[in-house]
This record gives structure tokens, sequence and C-alpha cells, in this order.
């Protein structure tokens, strides 16, 4: 799976009235730590001892097959991260989007000069796209053409994917209604849909007979309470979304989408943006970086992210900022393995609030997409330098729970692939990671030690999308169980 973004694909952004076409972002789902019941609170009080650095600086190497299942791990990588003798423990908590000021001056900041509306349902420049790229399809329908490729089929190849666009699907209430057991042919339905846009188009609004936007985070007939402002300029288009979580849940969101030439642009950045991140010292536009580092903190107040990687193309760049304290990072990556702790003290699994990170695209030179989730800000520093365990632990702790995860258990299923993959670990990194403390509603952000890598389970590893297989926590040496990520 690819980081956190998958721009070609299209989302109705927690809208029951499916205002936003928006690109994926894998996003966060669940999010678990394992932790000793008892001194977790007595470790962080602990204070660091000046001393050279155990790991961080160091290369480890280690070639090792395992007897029982055939399997190869590979690690081979530079140690990073903060200074272990200064790493710190940080109290954080959510922060929500308030509704009224706090709203206007992010939007008119983000986008000034823009005509900004209340965006809560379709306008007729919405169905025109939608009635343009249901044309498309029912043209590739009718001549055996691939819908999402427009392609000729190979053979045995379906023509219609299960993931057309939920805004080129009739609504299973509407269909029900209108056709209850009737079945369609493919080309059937789509002149059915085809159908439907041009009557939703009639009784459509124009952009312009929006009203003024009410910068409110309500319920509305959506999933999420959210704030949905339209922003033009011209033919330019933007949605701007301002997401709260429900009572008692975590998630606060703000997603921009550039609306005009979504699949155009989506398409040509899907084929082009690497999978792996470009090296710092590639950097082609620093001068573009420190505009979204000024606009960031001039508009939402930013200013404790770093940037923590980058993917870039000629005409195009995604940057990915994450928390960052006394050179630690919150770090991030596209995808967690789910862990089960097996170091056999008692753990506790417990809920977490999912990581913070914020993902700007650039599209030769104006902004594609932003993803900020999960903000937060910081409540106290508990500790400026903890006491964290020597590399040396840590690397038997790693060694011994990788090794469960590549052999087959004592009934002979394996634990994480159906079928056998070797894995290469290429980056360990000591940042940060939140943790929910025991019997408590509060979170805090500890020193973590990760492996991130790639494997072979579904192709060739030079192929496969960066996994982080597993998170230590750096002041007791359990095992952090985040779950899968997207």
């Amino acid at each position: 799976m690819k980081r956190a973004k998958s721009i070609s694909s299209i989302l109705a952004i927690l809208l029951a009235f499916c205002i936003l076409a928006s690109a994926c972002q894998a996003t966060p789902e669940e999010t678990f730590v394992a932790q000793k019941t008892g001194d977790l609170e007595e470790k962080i009080q602990a204070t660091a001892t000046p001393g050279p650095p155990t790991g961080v600086g160091s290369h480890y190497y280690l070639e090792r097959t395992y007897e029982s299942s055939g399997k190869t791990l590979i690690v081979d990588a530079d140690i990073t991260g903060g200074d272990e003798s200064k790493m710190a423990v940080l109290t954080v908590e959510e922060k929500l989007f308030e509704s009224g000021d706090s709203l206007k001056a992010i939007a008119e900041g983000l986008f000034p000069g823009y005509n900004l509306y209340e965006y809560g349902i379709f306008t007729k420049t919405d169905l025109r796209e939608q009635i343009a790229e249901m044309e498309l399809i029912l043209f590739r329908l009718q001549n055996n053409l691939h819908t999402i490729t427009g392609k000729p089929l190979k053979e045995g190849e379906d023509q219609v994917p299960t993931y057309l666009p939920e805004s080129m699907q009739l609504p299973v209430d509407e269909y029900d209604k209108l056709y209850g057991d009737k079945e369609f042919s493919n080309i059937e339905l789509a002149e059915l849909n085809l159908k439907e846009l041009h009557e939703k188009y009639n009784s459509a609004p124009e952009d312009e007979e929006l009203g003024p936007p009410r910068y409110q985070i309500e319920l509305k007939n959506s999933t999420l309470p959210q704030s949905n402002i339209l922003c033009k300029k011209g033919d330019i288009r933007y949605s701007l979304n301002f997401i709260n979580p429900e009572h008692g849940e975590t998630g606060a969101a703000l997603w921009v989408d550039r609306l005009t030439n979504y699949h155009e642009i989506g398409g040509e950045l899907e084929d082009t943006l690497p999978d792996q991140p470009t090296p710092l010292s590639e950097l082609k536009d620093p001068a573009e970086l420190e505009r979204i580092r000024a606009l960031l903190k001039n508009t939402t107040g930013i200013d404790y992210m770093e940037l923590y990687e980058f993917y870039q193309t000629d005409n195009a760049c995604e940057y990915i900022f994450t928390r960052s304290y006394h050179g630690a990072v919150e770090d991030y990556v596209g995808e967690y393995l789910n862990l089960k702790p097996t170091d056999g003290d008692g753990v506790v699994v417990q809920q977490l609030w999912k990581p913070e990170y914020l993902s700007v695209t650039m599209y030769k030179g104006e902004i594609y997409q932003i993803r900020w989730k999960n903000p937060s800000r910081l409540v106290k520093v508990d500790n400026e330098s903890v006491k964290i365990l020597p590399w040396e632990e840590i690397q038997e702790i790693f060694e011994r729970q990788i090794g469960y995860m590549m052999t087959p258990d004592e009934e002979g299923h394996e634990m994480f692939w159906w079928r056998p993959s070797n894995v290469k670990i290429e980056r360990i990194t000591l940042g940060l990671g939140k943790v929910l403390m025991k019997d408590t509603n509060e979170y805090k952000l500890i020193p973590v030690w990760n492996f991130f890598g790639r494997d072979d389970t579904y192709g060739s590893m030079e192929d496969a999308s960066e996994k982080c297989y597993l998170s230590i926590n750096a002041l007791d040496g359990t095992i952090v169980d985040r779950n899968a990520m997207y």
C-alpha cells in the first residue's frame, strides 16, 4: 500500500450529500498500544544522564533465515532520530476546530482573493463533471473497453471494476425505490445514472447562487460534524472542509481538494509521484517549502511541525510534516502491521488517538491537496530528557519479536503472512509515539523505536510500499501495537 495518499481514488468526504471528490489518504483507522500495567509513569519521571549515544548514528546489519518458515530477514539500516540523552515526554490533547471567526480566518488565509460559499449540495459545475465522466463510462461500456483505463479488455478481465466511483453509481435506496428487484445490464445502469444526473443538473444551483459560508461545524445530514466551504476564483475551485469527531471519539481533520481538473491532475500525480521519499538534498524548490511553512503558521498556527519527508516530480511535490521536539519527530508511515504483544508480562491493550500529520501536495506552484489529521496541542512537557533503554536491549527485543513474526506458531500457523515472504528493514528511528496512559484519558508522546522496511509478500520487494514492522517503547521495552493505519 502506498503512503498516505492515493491521489486518483475518489472519496465522498464524510458527507451523506456526497459533495467532495477527494484523494483518499489512507486514513488511519485503529491504533493500539501494549504497555505494562505498573511502572510507565515512574519511568517517565526518570531523567537521563549525559553520555554517548548507544544506537543513533550507527548502522545495524543482520541477515537471518528462519529454518521453520524458510523466510529471510535482512536488516541493513542506519539508525537515526533524536538525541538519546534528550528525548522528551510530552502531554498532548486533541485540538478541535471551533465555529466562527477561527474557521473564517483559516479559510480566508488559505484562499485570499477567492470567493467563498457554503458548500452543501452539488452545483451545476459539479454535475457537469459527473455527467461528462458518466458519458465516458457509457462509451467504454458500449465499446467493450475497460471503464477505468479505457483500454481494450485483457482475457478474463472485468470491464467494470468494483471500485467504480460512488458518485457514478445509483444509490441503493433510490435503485430499490425505482426499480425493485429488476436487474439491468451495466450499459442500462450507466444510462439510468446518466438520466438521474441530468435531472439533478436541471434543478441544481450555479456556484454563485450558493450563500456565503456560515463557518459553523454541525452534523447536518453527514456522518461527522463539519463545515464545508467552496473556494472559487475564476475557473479555479477548491473544497475546504473542517471535520470534528463525534462525541466521545477522536480524530479532527482539515481537508482541502482542488476540484478544477481534479481527475486530470490526480491521474498525473498518481502516475508520477514516486513511491519512495526523495532525498532532502534533491529538494528542487526550497522557496516553495518556506511559503508552505509560512502559510501554515499564519493560517492555522502550526509552528511545531517539521518536514518529515517529501515526494517530488518535475512539476509537483507532496510534503509531509509531523510534530517535532528536541529533534525527535512523531514518525509517519503509510502502513503499520497489527502486532500482538508476546513478551508474556501481562500487557494491557488500550485504544489510542491516532498519530498527527499534515500533508500538502503542490502542483505547478499551486495547492492541489491538504490533509491535516488529528490536530493536537501541547499541554505540558513531562520530562525534557527522559531515561531510555540502551540500544543493545532494544536490539535484543527486536530480534526476539521479529523472530516470532516470521516463524509459524506451535500449530503451524503463520502470524502475519498467508504465504512465505522475506523482510528487509531499511530504516530505524528513535522518535515519538502516542500512548494513552493507563486508567486515564491522558495522552503522551513518549520515545519509541520504529523499524521500517518492505517485504515481498505480494510481489517484488523493490516495488513494495514501506511498512512499520515493529515499534518498541524506548522507556520499558514493551511492544507498541499500532494496527494497520489505511
